[in-house]
């Protein structure tokens, strides 16, 4: 399930290309060069405003999708067929509808939508004359095939780049929006049990920390081995000196990680994150990022999941913060922020 601002970028992408060919095809309209291309240009705008409106029951569920995609390519080549001998300003209206597949389903998606269209194309220079020299026709079957990888590919240049270091003053210190989608893992460590309960413990009550782990970074490499026998890569970076924390901050900065990579591990649908340490004598900074897919629609705290809600409560108490987003181009970036002197 995605958020809705996932697809914002395909709608406005998909209006501008069709502003474009307004404009071309406009002009050939008046001067009377190709009269036809009014009717596929209207026919253009009354199926991209459908489509709009349709593109929001691809957020809620994938059921179904595929066979959507593959009628929005068959349908948004119909402008061109429908422009006769000038259907080629209509190609980049056409080519918009192969970013939607390569969004929901990466590069198997990018690679079936652009096999769909080059199979359309073919169908349509079998009945029509086609390019008239090799090169023509190298790029005639060779931009469908960029199209398709436009999404795709600008994930695996984001994934790239390195992550951008978090410092506390980046971060509000203020209390933060709960993330809307739920985290499961390590609900009974969080809440407590007992006389305790409601209270994060100053040690990791999960089986996979040892509690003679007295430092920090020891527990957290503890945590991420524990996570990667489970079938999660993690690519941990940890920076400064491993020092001795005041009781408590320790085992509240190794939760987070726990609950961080559980969520990851069980809802983001990927097999791959980044875990970014940053420890210095004034805060520590913990970042987990990955690429799945993002948050939840619906409540901002589902019932029954408090440990985001307990888990930002005590890290307020110790005057750090909680910061859930989702960025670009898409997944969720979870940071901590634990300031470790007083500012007042």
């Amino acid at each position: 399930m995605r958020s809705t601002s996932f697809f914002l970028p395909l709608l406005v992408f998909r209006w501008l290309l069709l502003a474009l060919t307004a404009v071309v095809g406009g002009v050939s309209v008046f001067d009377g060069t190709h009269p036809t291309s009014g009717w596929a240009l209207a026919y253009a705008a009354l199926y991209l405003l459908l489509w709009t409106m349709r593109l929001p029951s691809l957020v809620v569920q994938r059921r179904g999708s595929g066979l959507v995609c593959f009628i929005d390519i068959i349908l948004s080549l119909n402008a061109v067929w429908l422009a006769g001998t000038a259907g080629a300003m209509f190609v980049p209206f056409a080519l918009g509808a192969l970013i939607l597949p390569g969004a929901l389903w990466g590069w198997p998606g990018s690679f079936l939508a652009a096999m769909i269209f080059l199979g359309c194309e073919a169908v349509r220079h079998w009945f029509a004359p086609g390019p008239s020299s090799a090169w023509a026709l190298i790029y005639d079957y060779l931009r469908p095939v960029v199209a398709a990888s436009i999404w795709p590919l600008s994930v695996e240049l984001q994934k790239r780049r390195p992550l951008r270091q978090i410092t506390a003053t980046t971060l509000p210190r203020s209390t933060l929006q709960p993330a809307t989608r739920p985290l499961e893992s390590g609900a009974d460590a969080l809440r407590g049990r007992g006389s305790g309960a409601g209270r994060i413990p100053d040690r990791p009550t999960s089986a996979t920390l040892e509690r003679r782990a007295t430092r920090l970074h020891a527990a957290v490499r503890q945590l991420v081995a524990d996570t990667e026998q489970r079938g999660l890569r993690v690519e941990t970076v940890i920076e400064g000196r491993d020092a001795p924390l005041p009781p408590g901050y320790a085992a509240l900065i190794a939760k987070a990680v726990e609950i961080a990579l559980d969520n990851v591990r069980c809802h983001a649908h990927t097999d791959a994150a980044t875990l970014h340490l940053a420890q210095t004598p004034q805060t520590i900074v913990l970042t987990v990022r990955d690429y799945g897919v993002g948050l939840w629609d619906g409540t901002a705290e589902p019932p029954g999941f408090h440990q985001l809600k307990l888990l930002r409560y005590r890290l307020h108490e110790l005057g750090g913060t909680l910061d859930i987003s989702e960025p670009p181009p898409e997944g969720v970036l979870f940071a901590v922020m634990l300031p470790l002197v007083d500012d007042e």
